[in-house]
C-alpha cells in the first residue's frame, strides 16, 4: 500500500475464502519497520470488539508478544469509479468498468492509502516479505 499524502509504503494482508464466514475471525497487523505482516486468529476479546477495534487489539498483542512495531490498518471507504454516462451501451460500460477501490487510513499520517499491487503469499515472501503466523495459523494457497 502507498499513502497518497506522505508517500510511505507498507504491506497489508487480505484474507480470502469462498464466503465471508470462511475468513471470519482472522486478523492481520502490519510492521512499520520491516516488510512484514503478522497473521492470526482473533481472541474472544478481539472478536467481540468488532472488526476495526479487534484488529487494533491484535496488533497490540503481537507488539507485546513478539516485540515488533505492528499496527492495524483501518479501512476507510470504497471509491466507486463507475463512468456515469446515461445511455451508454452495456458493451462500452463493460470496457471501461473498474471495480470499487478500497481506501485505507495511513498509520503514519492518517491520509488515504491505496493498494498498489496484490501479491500471493508466495510472491510476497519471494520478494523478501515476511509473514509471521501466530496462534498456530497456517496458510494454504490455491
Amino acid at each position: 500500500m502507498r499513502c497518497s499524502t506522505c508517500a510511505v509504503t507498507f504491506p497489508s494482508f487480505e484474507f480470502s475464502g469462498d464466503t465471508d464466514m470462511a475468513t471470519d475471525g482472522f486478523v492481520a497487523a502490519t510492521s512499520m519497520d520491516t516488510d512484514a505482516v503478522a497473521l492470526g486468529v482473533a481472541t474472544v476479546e478481539e472478536y467481540r470488539a468488532g472488526y476495526s477495534s479487534g484488529q487494533h487489539l491484535f496488533a497490540a498483542r503481537v507488539r507485546q508478544k513478539l516485540d515488533l512495531n505492528m499496527v492495524a490498518i483501518d479501512f476507510v471507504r470504497y471509491e466507486d469509479h463507475r463512468p456515469s454516462s446515461p445511455g451508454r451501451s452495456f458493451q462500452l460500460f463493460q470496457e471501461s468498468y473498474r471495480p470499487p477501490e478500497a481506501i485505507y487510513a495511513c498509520p503514519i499520517c492518517g491520509g488515504d492509502a491505496h493498494v498498489e499491487q496484490k501479491l500471493t503469499p508466495e510472491v510476497f515472501r519471494d520478494a523478501g516479505g515476511q509473514l509471521i503466523l501466530v496462534d498456530g495459523l497456517t496458510l494454504r494457497s490455491t
